[in-house]
Order: C-alpha cells, then structure tokens, then sequence
C-alpha cells in the first residue's frame, strides 16, 4: 500500500526512481571496483609468475649466495666451499628448490605487486588519481625497495656473526653442519624480519602526512624513539649478546633521524 501511493504522487514517484538508480549505480561502482582488483591481481600475479621463472633458471646462483654466510663456519664451510648442501630427505631438494624460487620470485616483481596494490587504494582519491600522485606511488615503491633491500643487506651481514655466536655457545666440541632447509629457512625469516624493520620510517611518514605526528613530535620523543628501536633490534637479531643488536639499532636511528628531516622538508 505505501509503495502504491508512493508511485502515485510525482514526488514519490521521482523519489522512487532516484533511489532504484542510486542502487544501481552503487552496484555499478561495486563492480567497477571489483573488476579493477582482478586486473590489478592479474598483472601482480603475472609479475610473480615471471619472477619465479628467473628465480628457477638461477636457482644454483641463489641458492651459492644464500649458503655463502656458512662458508666461514667450521665443518659447514669445507661443505659449502664444494658448492653442497646437505639434505636428509628425498624429497626435501625439491621442496627447498620451491620455496627459493618463490622467495625470490616475490622478491623480483615486489616494485609491481607494490604499485599495483597502492594505485588500488589509491584509486579514486584526489591525490592518486594525479600525476602528483602517480609521482608520489613511484617514490613510495623505489624506497620501500631500497629500504627492504637494505634490511636484506643487514640480515647478511648479521648471519654468520650469529651463527659464530651459536657455535662458541656450544662449545668447542660442536661442529655445525645445517641441513638446508632448517639453514634456508632460519635465513629467509631473517630476512624478512630485517627488511620489515628497515620500512617503520615509511609507517612514520604515513603518520606524519595524516597529521598524527609532526617532525617535532619526533625530534622530542628521540631517546623514547632510540630505546625502542633497541629493543626491536633484540627481539629481531636472533643472538644473546648485546653487540648484534646494537649494530643493527644503529642503522634504524639513522633511518629516524632521515625520517625527521624529510618531515622537516616538507614543513611537517
């Protein structure tokens, strides 16, 4: 009854109408905005798939820089120098063969899955519909690489340090010997873990441009700032000696102290 003289009255008629359309453009949008997803899923996987294909066919090459922080360990290293690795299971080459490659297959098309995923959330937003805004997406993603990179570098340079540590903790009848998916897979969480850590200043720049935070908020609260980077840097380096995390806490600081001046730069 009340739809019916709804449509009777021209108001309500006009209501009516503006409302079916209202829906229908809402449901357009909604498909619109599911259908730029799969595009945006398809080309991301794309990149992943064509990394992984470089990441086979160098697989060996990968596979002698990733075991190269053993090279330096007692019993490991006389291993390793002949180009092998141990493995206790028929089927454990294989699997290790799988992970590396899509480890370092995301690696390789990470700057595309990256721009993929922020011109989605971007999309439709003043500043990312720009050419500003393209601008801004290729700065985001060259320096979340170089970050994440960075932290890779870091993890490196931190493994076989931590791996001696382990050893002269054992004792000196303790020979290490890895197998290579326990070695590969203590190595590529580190990694990780290492390079996430190396992206907190782009966190910290995200909360300044929203206007959470400003470059005086973080030159005040540095020491704060110091300690807890600190102590990530413990929970993150896998020793128990005090010397490893400091080494890593010092490049972080760095990275906060860039953070604050590139506020600065922009009178934030």
């Amino acid at each position: 009854m009340m739809v019916g003289m709804a449509m009777e009255s021209p108001l309500g008629e006009g209501t009516w109408a503006q409302g079916i359309a209202g829906a229908l453009l809402n449901h357009r949008s909604l498909l619109e905005r599911l259908g730029d997803l799969r595009t945006r899923m398809f080309w991301a996987l794309l990149a992943l798939a064509i990394g992984s294909v470089v990441a086979w066919f160098l697989f060996p090459a990968i596979l002698a820089v990733l075991a190269h922080p053993l090279t330096s360990l007692p019993g490991a290293g006389a291993v390793v120098a002949r180009g092998k690795l141990i493995f206790t299971a028929p089927q454990e080459a294989f699997f290790v063969r799988i992970k590396i490659v899509a480890f370092t297959g995301a690696a390789i098309a990470s700057p595309v899955i990256l721009w993929q995923m922020w011109r989605f959330l971007t999309e439709g937003v003043a500043l990312g519909s720009t050419r500003r805004g393209t601008r801004y997406t290729l700065v985001l993603v060259a320096v979340s690489v170089v970050l994440f990179a960075a932290g890779t570098a870091a993890a490196f340079a931190f493994v076989a340090p931590a791996l001696r540590v382990f050893l002269y903790l054992g004792g000196p009848h303790v020979v290490l010997v890895p197998r290579a998916s326990e070695y590969l897979s203590f190595l590529m969480i580190l990694i990780v873990a290492f390079g996430l850590t190396f992206e907190y200043p782009l966190l910290l720049l995200g909360l300044v441009f929203a206007g959470v935070l400003t470059s005086d908020t973080l030159r005040k609260r540095r020491r704060l700032a110091w300690f807890l980077l600190i102590v990530i840097s413990a929970v993150v380096t896998p020793t128990v000696d005090p010397i490893t995390p400091l080494f890593l806490a010092i490049p972080l600081a760095f990275l906060y102290e860039a953070t604050i001046f590139t506020a600065r730069l922009f009178k934030r």
